[in-house]
């Protein structure tokens, strides 16, 4: 066996799961829309801003923004979900 100097550290195969994908990308998205109500562990949110509308999104699967304008905001949310809840 050959020795290797410091220069020819051996790199480990990419992960399967990784296999075949090339770049990972983030599945995350931000839709806009409006805030009708909030508990400890969801929001119940909207796209539309009609709250016959709106769907209960659990807080542990979303971040939620608020740029100051009263129930207007965004939420950052799983690709897979916001398809999920008719969101996009």
């Amino acid at each position: 066996m050959a020795a290797t100097t410091e220069s020819e550290e051996k790199v480990a195969p990419p992960h399967p799961a990784h296999h075949g994908r090339g770049k990972m990308k983030s599945d995350l998205v931000d839709v806009a829309g409006c805030l009708h109500a909030k508990t400890e562990k969801a929001i119940l949110f909207s796209d539309t801003a009609h709250k016959e509308d709106a769907v209960w999104i659990p807080l542990s699967q979303c971040e939620v923004e608020n740029d100051g304008h009263k129930n207007f905001v965004t939420v950052t949310l799983p690709e897979w979900l916001a398809k999920e809840k008719g969101l996009i």
